[in-house]
């Protein structure tokens, strides 16, 4: 249980300080380039779900400022609820 609870700490204090940005490639056109930066994970997630959904996106993921992927796209279609 004290896991679970220091990774939530570890999200809300993430979600305070840094940018997230949806990268995602599709079959036709590869990598999405110059991917639009959102201000909490939360709202990068329901980007790129609806990318999952809608827009033909094969691949997402959510980088930081940094670079460091914070989430995969079994963890967008988890949290969008499209496993």
């Amino acid at each position: 249980m004290r896991g679970v609870r220091n990774r939530n700490v570890w999200l809300m204090l993430q979600e305070c300080h840094m940018p997230y940005y949806v990268r995602m490639t599709t079959e036709t056109d590869g990598l999405i380039k110059d991917p639009k930066p959102y201000p909490a994970l939360s709202a990068a997630m329901q980007v790129a779900g609806s990318a999952l959904k809608t827009s033909g996106a094969t691949t997402v993921w959510i980088e930081d400022d940094d670079g460091k992927v914070c989430a995969n796209t079994s963890d967008v279609k988890k949290h969008c609820g499209l496993s």
